[in-house]
C-alpha cells in the first residue's frame, strides 16, 4: 500500500461546502496543518508552491469570517443534498472551476455541464 500520513484521503466526487462554489474547501484543517504531525519524507513540496498556497488561504479566511455556521443535515446542507443526489442517480455538482454533472451510474466519467 501507500502512505497516507499526513496526506489523507481525496474523495471520488469533491464538492465544495456550499453552493456558492467558492473553493472554501482548501481552508479545511488537515493533519499536515496540525504542530507535531507526523511526517512522510515522500514527495516534498517546494517553498514557493507552499508560498503560493498561504496567499489563497489568507484570502479565502477573510471571506470566511462572514459566513454563518452551516447547520449540519438541515435542508441547507448543501454536501448533504449533492450525496443524496447522488445515491438517486440526480446531477451532483462539483468541486471544480466550471460545473460538472455526475450521475450514480457514471461516477467514474465526469462530463461537463451544458
Amino acid at each position: 500500500g501507500r502512505s497516507i500520513q499526513a496526506k489523507g484521503i481525496v474523495p471520488d466526487l469533491l464538492v465544495d461546502e456550499n453552493a456558492d462554489g467558492d473553493g472554501m474547501n482548501s481552508l479545511r484543517s488537515r493533519e499536515a496543518d496540525l504542530d507535531k504531525h507526523l511526517s512522510n519524507d515522500g514527495g516534498k513540496e517546494s517553498a514557493s508552491v507552499k508560498h503560493d498556497e498561504l496567499e489563497d488561504q489568507l484570502r479565502l479566511v477573510a471571506a470566511e469570517k462572514n459566513r454563518k455556521p452551516l447547520d449540519y443535515g438541515s435542508a441547507a446542507d448543501f454536501q448533504l443534498t449533492q450525496a443524496l443526489n447522488h445515491l438517486k442517480g440526480l446531477p451532483v455538482r462539483l468541486a471544480k472551476a466550471g460545473a460538472t454533472v455526475v450521475r450514480a451510474d457514471e461516477a467514474g466519467k465526469a462530463a461537463p455541464a451544458k
